[in-house]
C-alpha cells in the first residue's frame, strides 16, 4: 500500500486500486482483447510499489490482425499515463507480457 502524508493526515492507495486503474487503462486501448492472470484470470495485473515508484505487470491477450508491438506500446503509454494522473505516483516501468492471441468467439 502506498502512503502520502500532507497536512489533513495520511493518504493510502492500496495496489489493488492501482491495478483497477492499470487493467481498465489497459483495455481502453484498440487491439487488446482482455487481461489474463496466472492465478486470477479476471485481473490480469501485477503491481509492485518500492520507494513511491510504480512497476506493473500486465498480462494481456491481443485481438487478431492488430501489430503486438504496436498494441503493447499503446498499452504502456496508456497505463502509465493513467496511474500517473490518478495516483500521483511516478510510474517506473510498464511490462506488457502478451499472452495470448484472441482469435474470435473465445479462442486463443
Amino acid at each position: 500500500m502506498n502512503e502520502s502524508t500532507a497536512e489533513l493526515g495520511h493518504v493510502q492507495i492500496a495496489d489493488d486500486v492501482i491495478a483497477s486503474i492499470a487493467a481498465v487503462a489497459a483495455t481502453e486501448v484498440d487491439g487488446v482483447h482482455g487481461l489474463r492472470g496466472r492465478r486470477n484470470s479476471a485481473r490480469g495485473v501485477r503491481i509492485i510499489v518500492e520507494n513511491g515508484i510504480v512497476t506493473c505487470h500486465l498480462f494481456i491477450l491481443i485481438k487478431r490482425d492488430f501489430p503486438i508491438l504496436n498494441v503493447s506500446r499503446a498499452v504502456q503509454k496508456n497505463v502509465k499515463a493513467h496511474i500517473e494522473s490518478m495516483t500521483g505516483l511516478r510510474v517506473g516501468a510498464v511490462n506488457a507480457h502478451v499472452v495470448g492471441v484472441a482469435f474470435g468467439r473465445g479462442k486463443v
